[in-house]
């Protein structure tokens, strides 16, 4: 049977081993429909958010990022897989 930690007890002990290094960073993971950004938690109570692909919503994500602070970004984009 597996494990399930407690969830409070393991974002305690990640923040509290993990040093923060640049506070107006931001994370996307590119999707092919939605892009999910995160921010530090200290920047908006919603952290996380997803934005659709279409011009509009990236533009919407952009001013959300601007409007926070943030200065610097980084994405994730998987590898295209391919189906046999």
């Amino acid at each position: 049977m597996k494990h399930n930690p407690n969830p409070a007890k393991v974002q305690k002990r990640i923040s509290g081993h993990l040093k923060t290094v640049n506070l107006y960073a931001a994370g996307i993971d590119i999707g092919s429909e939605f892009h999910f950004v995160a921010v530090p938690k200290e920047l908006d109570e919603q952290s996380v958010r997803s934005f659709a692909c279409f011009t509009s919503d990236l533009e919407m994500m952009t001013q959300w990022l601007v409007k926070i602070g943030i200065t610097t970004v980084t994405a994730h984009i998987p590898l295209a897989r391919t189906v046999s």
